[in-house]
């Protein structure tokens, strides 16, 4: 992914108040890279971290 993207998101978590999501946003992207989630998965992981 992009790294002004991951920079982007990670603006956004610390914005909307999502520190376990941000804790977890490595990790998800890396599952995303090797193919163990979708995109939409990891969105869902990242919301359910909170």
């Amino acid at each position: 992914m992009n790294g002004t993207t991951t920079d982007r998101i990670r603006r956004h978590l610390v914005g909307l108040k999502m520190p376990r999501a941000l804790d977890a946003l490595q990790t998800t992207l890396s599952r995303i890279e090797q193919g163990e989630v979708t995109e939409l998965e990891a969105i869902e992981a990242l919301l359910g971290e909170e």
